[in-house]
């Protein structure tokens, strides 16, 4: 049985988790192939691929253990193409680089086992979409805290006026998508990984 072409929502899914990395790349000079850069696509290949598993899943079927090589493949293929031709990745930095993510995905690090057909007891269901209970100030405040920064010192980082950044972090005020994106840079960098802050509604006083 041939692999099944993936439904519109979990391309659509994929699809946005692409242009989060392509948002963070943006982000780091466009000819360098750093820790960041790295992080970034190996955070990206999990994800993705994450999201196409588990559709597979829901299929309750044996078959889907024969998918996860050629799903691994297409995605370090995808990340190859997020890379560009301008980044100074030569062919043994990205090969040595293929295969630390194919050893991540196919030996079970990026997902749950799959099931065979004789350990399945009931059908697997899509999962519902992610719930974000923590406000954007909260993730905001959270990751300050993982970066160990004052508001102070966060605001210079983001270069935002600190009366601006209390009011974010409380819930005051929401930030713009460009703030939002410059938070993102700046916290991935410090963490040496993918930050993706979900904007929430503003809190109403």
């Amino acid at each position: 049985m041939a692999r099944p072409v993936l439904p519109l929502a979990v391309l659509e899914t994929i699809r946005e988790i692409e242009k989060r990395t392509k948002r963070l790349l943006k982000a780091y000079d466009p000819f360098s192939f750093d820790v960041n850069v790295v992080a970034a696509l190996k955070s990206y290949v999990v994800e993705a691929f994450r999201e196409e598993i588990t559709y597979y899943q829901s299929l309750n079927t044996a078959q889907a253990r024969g998918w996860l090589e050629e799903a691994a493949s297409d995605r370090i293929k995808a990340a190859n193409c997020l890379l560009g031709r301008n980044r100074s990745a030569s062919l043994e930095e990205w090969q040595k680089l293929a295969l630390e993510l194919h050893g991540t995905l196919m030996d079970g690090r990026a997902i749950s086992p799959i099931p065979s057909a004789t350990e399945i007891s009931r059908p697997l269901v899509e999962r519902p979409a992610t719930q974000h209970s923590e406000s954007t100030g909260q993730q905001l405040d959270q990751l300050r805290q993982e970066c160990r920064w004052t508001v102070e010192e966060l605001a210079e980082k983001v270069e935002r006026d600190v009366t601006t950044v209390y009011r974010h972090i409380s819930g005051v005020m929401n930030p713009s998508l460009r703030t939002i994106g410059a938070y993102e840079r700046v916290f991935s960098k410090k963490l040496q990984k993918q930050v993706v802050i979900h904007k929430t509604p503003e809190k109403r006083q």
